[in-house]
């Protein structure tokens, strides 16, 4: 029996998800009067200063999450806990008046022998890879989990160098993680990676390019020392993932850092010393624009957590050969690319598509035509959830009745964060209510209504794809990675959680998209909400009389 619960999986969402969104816009104004602000070098890509406190922001939304539904009655959870608390601190420190790396590399030893000496979090078992399935001593068991919490918390440091690039990579993990740890029963693991991912999905809303926010040191080196932890402390507790995974879960950032420290001693360097030998550089000396660099490295990503995905407990041996190999090809072609300096070439075939589809979103009729579609699916979802909620008690019908507040406030007063806030939070809670809803045991409605979210998936794109208008929400590198989200969520849809987590995320972005493209012209769409919420009151508040006068 499955002990954790669609409830809990809505509060670590909406905690962690919410704080982020509104932490992040009152520390950017915070940073340039503590100096947390990053200045463009030749090094960097941006070319403006911008401020990198995301990390804080990600740490307060995260930290608070366990703390409110954790209890501290355990010894890896207080370890975790100080250890974070340590990077975070020191990171930031960092962000504001640059450490030597030094002090950065004592803070992080100090957070790694926390987390493994009292935190117990050791790499016991190598699986096969040892002969005969023997276990690490204590001292060999220390030495391998020590160097690899360091490797892999600085592997995401170094690969913080395009917008929305490191964040993303451990988002993709994170989900990793917590599919796993719910498989399993590991609440603490399931709560710390799941706060984790919805706090990088809120971070990237603004650090997706152009980013208008950093998560400086003290988020890259949080999100790498968690991951690592995390998919150690899962991976060495259950018989049914093999203990090699997290060489996968990190593969290509682990690959990036190793070429690179190798490359820097060969020509006799500092491991540490900067430059721009990383793969995201290089992909863009390839030829590639910044989104496609960071399109592309998700994708590849993406590919390692689907091989984790696929191939969680065969042999060990296989998988970290598996690995090798795959990293031997990626070196390859990263050393064939440089050695005969290739660019890419944008065949002419792909501009002539840029440009007939050009023609199309110049014709007015297309556009319209499209988000007139659009819009008739996303009102049928929302409407068809409302009408869903028959039988709710008068303390649910406050809790609705304040959220549809929430969203005719925004809409009445053109607050479009106002609106925004109650979508975020009423989208889940319908979606939970409606899937509970007994209109669904009708096969035939459930079809419709099933369908209804792959046509507006549909829809989203064709509108982004289409529309004139110059400003507002717009496809970027983190909607490929949200895609590969629901991508999963859709195939993993027989698990309760995955279907949930499909719905909420294709919602969101509905109305994202419609909010963009109505260009403020919201008045009607608050009467739509003033409609469904007296809609919600009759049929309710009919229900409640009716149970009351026949004694129910």
């Amino acid at each position: 029996m499955n002990l954790i619960s669609i409830n809990l999986l809505l509060e670590i969402l909406l905690i962690s998800l919410l704080l982020t969104l509104g932490l992040i816009p009152i520390l950017s104004k915070i940073a340039p009067y503590i100096g947390a602000v990053d200045i463009p070098t030749q090094r960097k890509v941006h070319t403006k200063p911008i401020p990198r406190i995301g990390g804080v922001a990600i740490a307060i939304a995260t930290i608070f999450t366990e703390l409110l539904l954790i209890p501290l009655n355990n010894n890896f959870i207080k370890a975790y806990l100080i250890a974070v608390s340590i990077i975070v601190i020191f990171g930031f420190i960092d962000d504001i008046v640059e450490l030597n790396y030094k002090y950065k590399f004592l803070a992080q030893i100090t957070a790694t022998c926390i987390i493994i000496l009292y935190g117990n979090v050791k790499i016991v078992s190598l699986g096969d890879l040892l002969p005969y399935d023997i276990c690490l001593n204590n001292l060999g068991s220390f030495l391998l989990t020590f160097f690899l919490i360091l490797g892999v918390t600085n592997a995401i440091n170094f690969a913080d160098g395009l917008d929305g690039l490191a964040s993303g990579i451990c988002m993709l993990s994170f989900l990793y993680i917590s599919y796993w740890a719910y498989k399993t029963n590991m609440i603490i693991i399931f709560i710390i990676a799941v706060s984790m991912a919805a706090a990088i999905l809120g971070f990237l809303r603004f650090n997706s390019y152009p980013a208008t926010i950093f998560m400086g040191d003290s988020g890259s080196q949080l999100l790498g020392f968690s991951g690592i932890v995390l998919s150690i402390k899962l991976t060495q507790q259950s018989n049914l993932l093999s203990p090699v995974l997290p060489l996968i879960i990190f593969g290509f950032p682990i690959l990036d850092t190793l070429s690179v420290i190798t490359q820097r001693i060969y020509e006799g360097r500092s491991p540490f010393s900067p430059d721009k030998n990383h793969f995201h550089h290089k992909l863009l000396k390839l030829g590639l624009y910044h989104t496609e660099a960071v399109t592309l490295i998700y994708i590849i990503h993406g590919l390692f957590i689907i091989f984790a995905l696929l191939f969680y407990s065969v042999s060990d041996r296989l998988i970290f050969l598996s690995y090798l190999l795959i990293s031997f090809f990626v070196l390859l072609i990263f050393f064939v690319t440089e050695k005969y300096n290739l660019k890419l070439k944008r065949y002419t075939i792909i501009s002539n598509l840029k440009s007939k589809l050009k023609v199309l979103k110049d014709k007015d009729l297309t556009i319209k035509t499209i988000f007139f579609s659009f819009k008739i699916i996303l009102y049928f979802i929302t409407t068809f959830m409302v009408v869903s909620l028959k039988c709710l008690s008068w303390y649910e019908l406050w809790l609705f009745g304040i959220l549809f507040f929430i969203i005719i406030c925004g809409l009445y007063s053109q607050k479009v964060w106002v609106f925004k806030l109650g979508i975020y939070l009423s989208i889940p809670i319908l979606v939970w209510y409606c899937n509970n809803s007994i209109l669904l045991h009708n096969e035939a409605v459930k079809f419709v209504y099933e369908v209804s979210y792959i046509l507006l998936i549909i829809g989203s794109i064709l509108t982004l794809k289409f529309t004139r208008r110059q400003k507002g929400f717009k496809l970027n590198p983190t909607d490929c990675l949200v895609g590969f989200i629901v991508f999963f969520s859709f195939f993993w849809s027989g698990e309760e959680l995955g279907n949930l987590l499909y719905k909420i995320i294709v919602l969101f972005y509905g109305y994202e998209v419609l909010i963009g493209e109505l260009r403020g012209e919201v008045r009607n769409l608050s009467y739509i909400f003033m409609l469904l919420f007296l809609v919600l009151t009759v049929q309710n508040v009919l229900y409640i009389k009716s149970k009351t006068f026949f004694g129910g």
